[in-house]
């Protein structure tokens, strides 16, 4: 006959087997989801590439050839920094802002109609940023004029800085002469 300790120890002894396989299965099932998770995500399944980045690669250098032209006629302007009062300078910020305006139209005639649409999404995602920084400038001619020597202040979307969106947009796709300006 057994003793009631020895069956006891016997319990806890069977308990912590049972426990102690458990803890290994939920460990290597960790350590296989996770490395099924890598292999999806560096085989040909996973994501590729940058999810800013066009399909249509003419799209890029045309648009880099229509800021180039805008950028050089804002070179042509006095810079607004120069100015000697804030209203001379939202008086040349208005003449820029009218250049960027025309670069923005520009812009959105290149967008394919028949083009993917990844392409539509994101392109109109980034010519809306661009409405929005020149919402943004145009705010700061009004500030200049009516409040005297104030800093510019950029909107944020979705925690970031239009300016920084439309900045990375147009490295990414190899535009930077889209980038926003440093006229101010």
């Amino acid at each position: 006959m057994t003793s009631p300790s020895n069956d006891i120890e016997h319990s806890a002894d069977e308990h912590e087997r049972q426990t102690s396989k458990a803890g290994r299965i939920a460990v290597a099932a960790l350590v296989l989801s996770i490395l099924a998770f890598w292999a999806w995500a560096l085989g040909p399944y996973g994501p590729r590439g940058n999810p800013d980045d066009l399909d249509d690669v003419t799209y890029g250098p045309a648009a880099a050839s229509i800021c180039s032209a805008a950028l050089a006629e804002l070179e042509e302007l006095e810079p607004a920094a120069a100015a000697d009062d804030p209203v001379d300078r939202a008086d040349t910020l208005v003449e820029a802002n009218t250049i960027l305006r025309g670069m923005v139209a520009e812009l959105n005639t290149l967008v394919d109609p028949a083009g993917t649409e990844h392409d539509a999404l994101i392109l109109e995602k980034w010519l809306s940023d661009w409405e929005i920084f020149l919402g943004d400038r145009d705010d700061h001619v009004d500030r200049l004029r009516t409040e005297g020597d104030v800093a510019f202040q950029v909107s944020r979307v979705e925690r970031n800085s239009v300016s920084g969106r439309i900045e990375w947009f147009a490295r990414v796709n190899q535009m930077i002469e889209c980038g926003p300006p440093l006229d101010l």
